[in-house]
């Protein structure tokens, strides 16, 4: 019998989370499981509350303790799948569903999770059986919803879609059906429909979360229209000419962009020096220098505002005829078949002449390979000619990034020695995409609280380490999210001036309780829980409060020391060192060094190509994909070269080599592999040995800890095994420690001898229906 006090609160809890109040959810089942910590209910209505409040992480977590206390319950394993399907844990999904069908296959819970799961998969035939058979026996709002999905992704006729909607209205209407709707009718082209959804939606609610979500689709349809009648987009911002001082001072007034805002302040000097002379001197200009550009830089940091003042300074300079600024991609220069191009490309040339013309990731202009069917090459001819000819009447301006733009002028020699001004477009600072969200917020008139900043920070933060961040972009992406979600959490509560106009750390989906990231007690606690390695935990322990101790030093202003750390992990296989490279980026996150946390384990195979040339960008595609986390390199030594000419471990070396140093804010490299072999790849290269500091070796484990992971194993897998199993055991394991070598399995070898007993315990128990198959016997060891 449940207790009278836990059966409160649970009804308290689902009430919250009825009202998708999913962080006071969170705050009460956090208090009450430090009181009841067996009650499994409570585990997973938590594990539920993280889930909506989209924290997956923490959610599989107390959705798998959950499991560990009541280990029967349909819905928790129902709930567990569709977590690993959330974070792309296929294998993990199906275990847990397959536990949801094996306990109850007509459950409801386990069906739509089984339906969640074959969407996932693309397998919408066996996805739609599955939910028509939940919606024969009774009306379910998941299930309903997931056929809406189901149908759009189908692109069914459009009545049985709208039908679809009208059924989950009728059981639960929420204002997320209008945006489907909205879906249907785009996909039909029936934009009349769809705009008169805008406008009922618009009249009804006009703070509506999804209004600007449809109002999306309506602009998708004005691009269509307006790419119909005019192929070309004017970026200026007006048809009024300004003064030069008037666009300066525009410039000034952008956030950030220093080197820019220098750059432009020395074209004009020198333009207006060269004014100046003629004039003074009363001669005549010989040919006007040519003014065509390149900005380099990621997306969002402002290149195309600053080509729209650049066309208002040119024209009060009397460079150009007009400040008009004529914006093109790919898609408007290049055609279909041969001679298309250069006719598309002269198009747009011819009607941005007098003014700018400004050629947005024109990087893509250069072909992807030697196929001769890509007409990039012919739009770039085209523009060099029109650049040399017009220089006097256009001014050309190529955008992208960095090294994408530098092997875009590689492709035509005359590119680049047309293209003779070169402008670099820093990313934004931690403060001024602050600002810029500041700014974002108050055109919708919002102002973020000064936790809501704190918030912002923390989620603009895990985007920074991207290679490619798109800056302002991503601000502007991040406070519509925010914007949309305290929308969505008011709900029908009584608005307050107060609250319609701020931003706090929920909306931003933010526990400030958790900034960085998980629990650092809990996370210790874990590392504290490993079998064994009482060494590993000391080092570990030690670094991490080091690194804590210098990040307050910094908070306090006081002198601190680059901390490089990167480490080596030495010793044999199943000795735990992926798991503890896991928890150390997590725990990096949580103490706020890392961004993201996230672990990326590579071998030889995956860094080292077959052919010169091909290892670096390899190396760093994999580097790149661990920004803000840990690249893990098991068997490192295997680097080292082996003498061949045809070995290019060396250059993955060299490339990481440079990575560790100039990206050492960015990401933590563990090298691992056996102690011998590794202290050789030491000493053969200098160079990584220098940047590797922290070198930690992992032991065998011995007998007794063998047993232990053999145990454990058994629980989590929900055998039982008595005292002369284990002493059996011991002996074996005693006999494998005694004889082993380098390839002596450690934990694996555990796991190993619990899988065999697994089989033998299935064989031996098949057929007779006495046996307790939960029990593993010395029979099967």
């Amino acid at each position: 019998m449940r207790d009278e006090k836990v059966e409160i609160i649970i009804e308290e809890v689902n009430n919250l989370l009825d009202e998708n109040n999913s962080l006071r959810a969170i705050s009460v089942l956090k208090k009450e499981i430090k009181i009841y910590p067996e009650k499994a209910e409570l585990h997973y209505l938590l594990a539920r509350a993280y889930y909506d409040n989209e924290r997956l992480e923490r959610a599989i977590r107390f959705a798998k303790k959950a499991v560990e206390i009541e280990e029967n319950v349909v819905d928790f394993y129902a709930l567990l799948g569709e977590l690993y399907l959330k974070t792309d844990e296929i294998k993990k999904a199906e275990t847990a569903i397959e536990k949801a069908i094996e306990l109850e296959e007509e459950s409801t819970k386990t069906k739509l999770s089984q339906a969640k799961l074959a969407f996932y998969k693309k397998k919408h035939d066996k996805a739609s059986k599955l939910v028509t058979s939940i919606l024969e026996k009774e009306k379910n709002v998941e299930a309903s919803r997931l056929n809406v999905k189901i149908l759009l992704h189908n692109a069914a006729e459009l009545d049985d879609i709208l039908k679809a909607i009208e059924v989950v209205a009728e059981i639960e209407y929420t204002e997320e059906l209008e945006y489907d709707k909205a879906q249907a009718y785009f996909l039909h082209k029936e934009y009349d429909k769809l705009k008169y959804v805008y406008q009922q939606m618009n009249r009804k609610n006009p703070n509506s979360s999804v209004l600007k979500d449809i109002k999306e689709l309506i602009e998708q349809i004005r691009v269509r229209e307006k790419d119909d009648a005019n192929p070309f987009k004017k970026i200026s911002k007006s048809s009024e000419e300004k003064t030069v001082d008037e666009a300066m001072a525009e410039l000034d007034s952008l956030i950030g962009l220093s080197t820019v805002k220098n750059e432009v302040q020395k074209i004009v000097k020198l333009i207006e020096y060269n004014q100046q002379r003629q004039k003074l001197l009363d001669i005549e200009e010989s040919g006007r220098p040519a003014y065509h550009f390149a900005f380099l830089g990621n997306p969002g940091t402002g290149k195309t505002t600053v080509a729209r003042i650049l066309g208002d300074i040119f024209q009060s300079l009397g460079i150009i005829e007009k400040n008009e600024v004529l914006e093109v991609d790919r898609s408007k220069l290049v055609g279909e078949f041969i001679g298309h191009t250069a006719k598309k490309t002269s198009e747009a040339i011819e009607a941005a002449m007098g003014g700018v013309l400004f050629v947005d990731e024109a990087y893509a202009l250069a072909p992807s390979s030697d196929n001769s069917n890509d007409f990039g090459p012919e739009a770039i001819d085209t523009l060099v000619k029109a650049m040399e000819d017009n220089r006097d009447n256009l001014i050309v301006i190529l955008a992208g990034y960095n090294d994408e733009m530098r092997r875009l002028m590689k492709v035509n020699p005359g590119l680049s020695s047309r293209v003779n001004l070169q402008i670099q477009f820093e990313d934004y600072t931690e403060d001024q995409l602050l600002d810029i969200a500041h700014s974002f917020a108050k055109k919708e008139h919002y102002t973020l609280t000064e936790n809501g900043e704190k918030a912002f920070l923390q989620k603009i933060s895990e985007k920074l380490v991207d290679e490619n961040f798109a800056n302002a972009r991503e601000v502007r992406n991040i406070i519509e999210a925010a914007i949309r979600e305290k929308a969505f959490r008011l709900g029908e509560s009584t608005f307050t001036k107060k609250n319609i106009t701020q931003l706090e750390p929920a909306d931003f989906g933010v526990d400030l309780d958790q900034l960085y990231g998980e629990d650092l007690d809990y996370l210790s606690e874990e590392l504290n829980s490993l079998e064994g390695l009482e060494n590993v935990k000391e080092q570990i322990t030690s670094l991490m409060n080091y690194v804590q101790v210098e990040k307050r030093k910094e908070a306090l202003g006081l002198p601190t020391n680059s901390m490089a750390l990167h480490m080596a992990f030495l010793g044999n296989p199943g000795t735990g060192k992926t798991t503890v490279a896991r928890l150390v980026g997590k725990i990096l996150k949580s103490i706020g060094i890392l961004k993201k946390g996230q672990l990326i384990e590579v071998s030889r195979q995956d860094l080292v190509a077959g052919y010169t040339g091909q290892t670096a960008p390899k190396t760093l595609d994999k580097i790149k994909e661990a920004y803000g986390g840990v690249l893990f390199i098991d068997e490192a030594y295997s680097l080292a070269s082996s003498g061949s000419n045809n070995d290019f471990g060396s250059e993955a070396v060299s490339t990481l080599i440079t990575e560790m140093e100039n990206n050492r804010d960015r990401l933590v490299v563990i090298v691992a592999g056996y102690t011998k072999e590794m202290e050789d790849f030491f000493n053969i290269n200098s160079g990584l040995a220098s940047r590797i500091n922290h070198h930690i070796e992992f032991l065998d484990y011995n007998p007794d800890q063998l047993v232990n992971i053999f145990k454990l194993h058994a629980k989590n897998d929900g055998y039982s095994v008595d005292e002369k199993v284990l002493g059996t055991l011991h002996e074996r394991f005693e006999d494998e420690y005694a004889d082993r070598s380098n390839d002596f399995g450690n934990g694996r070898l555990a796991r190993s001898y619990f899988e065999k007993a697994k089989m033998k315990s299935a064989n031996r128990t098949v057929k007779d229906l006495e046996a307790d198959i939960t029990q593993i016997t010395v029979e099967d060891i």
